[in-house]
């Protein structure tokens, strides 16, 4: 079935899914408050795609059959899209350009890809207030998001095997990705000078690589990095630079690494480790840092290094053959450490420079 709703100027070419085996819908408009519908149901190799120029579009295609493409193209203020497809091998795209706008893909199948860009080209000033949700459910599934400027809002899900999520973002703006399934990797990017942002990602399964980083924070605007990974075999980089930003993590499962690099002056990190075989590495090189780690397992290492003056380390280790080698600063103010070891074969390493 291919239905098309028509508003304002709209030029239409459709073939019935029942008459040919490939449907095609290609929609074009230019002007105001337009509203475009495409569905196509029930057939293989479908392809639906829309422009649309002006203000206040609101766009809308739903596929449900195999190897479907969908493209959709915006260009004016306060412009929606949204994209249904329920098959394999689907395809999505949507562009949009201007402000206020709101983007959404949902995939239900196999090697689904979206990829979502909202933004000006050479102008990104104008880009301002966005949002964009998308939805995967299905094996090697992959998603990549670019929203420039600031004040935008994403949400990202995945369910399923071999997912791939690459997150580009700018100031003033939330990211949130969740991932369910085996060999997820995430990659999120949030870039702005003096404007920080809130980041979470959450991972639930075996073989999950995460690696987020930040820049910007300030103490009006600071940033924030929330990772959760439960699972076998995790590993997390987190890179952060400007002032005032958080790091919190939590790893449950075996085999979890994570690495830290924090840059700035009044950063926190805190966060926890349960399960065997942990690692923590945080690189502290700013002023005015804080650390609150804890480890509960089996050979749990930690490694954290404050460079820089007025550093406070808080470690705790509840397990066996726990390391910890702790590297402060001295300065005019003097660092604080503390670290509890509660098991066998403990060691702990603490120096203060």
């Amino acid at each position: 079935m291919s239905t098309l709703k028509p508003l304002a100027v709209c030029m239409f070419l459709i073939f019935s899914g029942h008459a040919l085996a490939a449907n095609t819908a290609l929609q074009n408009q230019d002007g105001t408050d337009n509203e475009v519908v495409i569905e196509q149901f029930n057939g293989d190799g479908n392809l639906a795609e829309q422009t649309q120029s002006g203000t206040r579009n609101h766009s809308v295609i739903s596929q449900d059959g195999s190897d479907n493409t969908a493209y959709i193209e915006q260009a004016g203020e306060q412009n929606q899209a949204k994209v249904d497809q329920v098959g394999n091998l689907n395809s999505a795209s949507i562009q949009q350009v201007d402000y206020d706008n709101l983007g959404e893909i949902t995939q239900l199948g196999d090697g689904n890809q979206a990829v979502l860009w909202q933004g000006q080209q050479g102008e990104p000033y104008l880009t301002d207030g966005s949002s964009a949700v998308l939805y995967q459910e299905g094996n090697n599934n992959s998603v990549k998001v670019d929203q420039i400027w600031y004040r935008n809002n994403l949400t990202v899900s995945s369910i399923g095997d071999n997912n791939d999520v690459q997150v580009t973002q700018g100031g003033f703006s939330d990211i949130d990705v969740a991932q369910v399934g085996n060999d997820n990797i995430a990659n999120i990017v949030h870039q702005a000078a003096g404007a920080g942002s809130v980041m979470s990602l959450e991972q639930t399964g075996n073989g999950n690589v995460a690696n987020m980083s930040q820049s910007g924070g300030a103490r009006a605007n600071p940033g924030s990095a929330t990772l959760q990974q439960k699972g076998d075999n995790n590993r997390a980089d987190i890179s952060q630079t400007g002032h005032f930003n958080e790091v919190d993590f939590s790893q449950v499962g075996t085999g979890n690494e994570l690495d830290v690099v924090q840059g700035g002056e009044r950063i926190v990190f805190t966060g926890s480790s349960t399960g065997d075989f942990n690692r923590a590495e945080i690189d502290q090189g700013a002023s005015d840092a804080y650390l609150e780690l804890t480890q509960v397992g089996s050979e749990n290492v930690a490694k954290v290094d404050q460079a820089s003056y007025q550093g406070d380390a808080q470690i705790s280790q509840i397990g066996m053959a726990n390391q910890v080698t702790l590297v402060q600063a001295s300065s005019a103010i003097s660092p604080s450490a503390s670290v509890m070891q509660n098991g066998s074969g403990n060691q702990a390493t603490i120096h203060q420079r």
